[in-house]
Formats: C-alpha cells, structure tokens, sequence
C-alpha cells in the first residue's frame, strides 16, 4: 500500500531526524540564556476545562535578530517536547495554543 510506505519513511525520517538533532536529549538542554526569565516568548500556563494543555506565544517578547535562528528552533522544540513528556502532548492530548498579540507589531515579525 502506497499510503503505508509513505507513512513508514515519514516516521523513519521523522526518527533520524530526531536522533540527528539529539531531540531527546533537549529537554535537559539548558536554553535559560536564550529568554530572560519573565520574557519567555512560550509558556505552558497548565490545561484548560477540557484537560488540554495550554501554551502561549507571547509574540511581543519576540525580537527578530536577537537569537540565531538554529537556536531558536531548538527553544520551541524544547518546549513542544517539555508538554510531550508533561502533558502527553501528540500521543494523549492536543495543545490549546493561544497567541498573545497585546503589544506586538511589525517590529516583532521576522522579515
């Protein structure tokens, strides 16, 4: 089956991928340097009423230039991974993800 394949080298890729990039070693990365404390630009704030977590994007905390790109991917990875090993994220539950837009602008938009 064609579907089956595609989804079999998907997660293979998904897997070296993973590996490649230590994902699972991530969480024990410390990225504190990256965000001042009060400044992260992601959060978890628990679950909501349906037991979901709930992450905020805070993109007013978001400076363009600031952090190398790379870095900054492996900040939202890390904390994507943090609400896998927490919550159960992908595997037991959905995130609520809400986007705090209060004080942002086009200065907190990468180009």
């Amino acid at each position: 089956d064609v579907t089956e394949q595609k989804t079999w080298a998907s997660l293979q890729a998904t897997s070296k991928w993973r590996k490649d990039e230590k994902i699972d070693d991530l969480v024990n990365e410390d990225l504190s340097e990256l965000m001042p404390e009060g400044g992260e630009e992601f959060y978890y704030t628990g679950t909501d009423q349906q037991n979901r977590p709930v992450l905020i994007y805070r993109s007013c905390a978001h400076t363009p230039g600031r952090i190398d790109p790379n870095m900054y991917n492996r900040y939202v990875i890390k904390t994507l991974e943090e609400g896998r090993k927490k919550y159960g994220l992908g595997s037991r539950v959905q995130a609520a993800v809400v986007v705090d837009r209060v004080g942002s602008g086009m200065k907190n938009q990468d180009p």
